[in-house]
């Protein structure tokens, strides 16, 4: 499966990063930790309403501040209380009870608890737009939703779900429902409130650390030392600072990590790791030797608009799937930093049962390409080459248009490759590289043939 190759730099050296010093209140280095944000400039960063579509979570406030009420461990395939105590289901499974943990606070030291648990998901019910995000996941499978007491929820679904704690409430994959703070949101227009007012302290969340500043390009978050969880016993993070700073390009991201003035570093080359490696000698990846990285929850992928002539045909899109030759991408793109999957399911612990079953049912997707087979396929379906090698049919030349977020460096070197396979097979095919607000848009207007992303994951 394919993966960002994520690095981790321990070094103390003086940073660059002008969040040490944030309004004048200058923290130590070996004090501080900065994460690199991938995908460029934030579009909206005084907007951490994550609930309205186009905002961004991966700048520290899904990190830092929001908490999930559970969370899944891969490895384990266990799912872990947080702010949860526990999620249980009856006999039927249509009626689930949610237990909180009792003490937890929000960053103001107003209690979270049901009421708020209540308030979130009634509003997502309400939301008549289905815009909202899981607006549409709550109102598919949430009858009504109700107080027990301070810390009991009640779910009455539509029908049986074995999957709801799962699915929307244990961080399967990049979060889950966000429960928001209804002292602060009651009143507001869920379609229009930004959530942020630096002096009333929002955005707020129930986790260790508290916005200090935002722009386009940073975002500094300080530790609440009155976090709710030091009265559970729970030892306090040991960063005093957490910064996450735009760096916009494979180069500078490496520049910077090789001075130490980045600890974290997102989808880099393994050129680049090795010549970061070479200048810092505390530069670490998960694994001493290739492929480097932990895998990635997210298999990356080709998505294929079913709408959109003639790969609404099944068979055209097998062609397409017969022709990616996934080793050549894990060679080329990758430089050997991550290895092929078989099957949509990341090769964890928790999930070995499902690849070792779908692969001996003969339903394993092929490592190499089968040119032959695709070549089969689209002749079958009247399609012949022309003098130029590409394919026609009634005076029409089989193209394939892949969109990838200019963003992500990684999602582009993936889509070159293909590309290449697809030329070579006889499918005039082309790489296009858009702006990130418009790449999201086309997903989800269905404006695109081809995107690649990582949108299957999470299972």
């Amino acid at each position: 499966m394919f993966k960002k190759l994520a690095l981790v730099a321990l070094s103390v050296a003086a940073i660059a990063v002008s969040g040490l010093h944030a309004g004048g209140h200058s923290k130590a280095r070996n004090k501080t930790v900065v994460f690199d944000i991938d995908g460029g400039k934030v579009a909206q960063p005084y907007n951490f309403n994550n609930l309205v579509p186009g905002t961004t979570r991966s700048n520290g406030i899904h990190q830092a501040v929001f908490e999930p009420l559970f969370i899944l461990n891969y490895e384990t395939g266990e799912i872990d209380p947080w702010l949860g105590e526990s999620f249980t289901s009856n006999s039927s499974l249509d009626v689930w009870t949610l237990k909180l943990k009792k003490g937890i606070k929000w960053s103001d030291g107003e209690d979270l608890d049901a009421d708020d648990v209540v308030y979130t998901i009634q509003m997502l019910l309400d939301d008549s737009t289905q815009s909202l995000r899981d607006a549409a996941s709550m109102q598919q499978w949430v009858k009504s939703v109700k107080k027990q007491d301070k810390h009991t929820v009640v779910f009455n679904l539509t029908e049986p779900n074995a999957r709801f704690q799962l699915d929307y409430f244990s961080v399967k994959i990049y979060g889950g429902v966000i429960i928001i703070p209804e002292h602060v949101w009651n009143g507001q227009d869920p379609f229009t409130f930004k959530f942020y007012d630096k002096e009333k302290g929002w955005p707020l969340g129930s986790g260790a650390y508290t916005l200090k500043s935002a722009s386009e390009t940073e975002f500094i978050y300080d530790r609440n030392d009155n976090w709710w969880g030091v009265s559970q016993g729970l030892p306090l993070p040991a960063p005093e600072r957490l910064i996450w700073a735009v760096t916009m390009t494979e180069e500078n991201r490496s520049m910077l990590a090789a001075k130490g003035e980045l600890d974290s570093v997102m989808d880099v080359t393994l050129g680049a790791f090795e010549a970061m490696q070479a200048r810092n000698d505390n530069m670490q990846a998960w694994f001493s030797e290739l492929p480097y990285s932990w895998l990635d929850p997210c298999a990356r992928q080709l998505s294929i608009n079913t709408q959109a002539e003639p790969w609404d045909d099944p068979a055209m899109r097998w062609a397409l799937n017969y022709i990616i030759d996934r080793e050549e991408i894990v060679r080329v793109a990758y430089e050997g930093t991550t290895i092929p999957s078989m099957t949509l399911f990341v090769h964890y612990g928790g999930l070995f049962p499902y690849i070792d079953a779908v692969v001996a049912a003969g339903m394993g997707m092929r490592l190499n390409a089968s040119p032959h087979i695709a070549q089969k396929i689209i002749e079958s379906k009247g399609w012949t080459k022309g003098s130029d090698g590409f394919y026609q049919k009634g005076g029409k030349t089989l193209e394939f248009v892949i969109k990838t977020h200019e963003g992500f460096i990684e999602k582009r070197r993936i889509a070159d490759v293909v590309v290449e396979q697809f030329l070579d097979a006889g499918i005039k095919a082309e790489h296009r590289p858009i702006a990130g607000a418009t790449w999201d848009n086309d997903r989800y207007t269905g404006n695109f043939m081809g995107s690649m992303d990582w949108h299957s994951c999470g299972s």
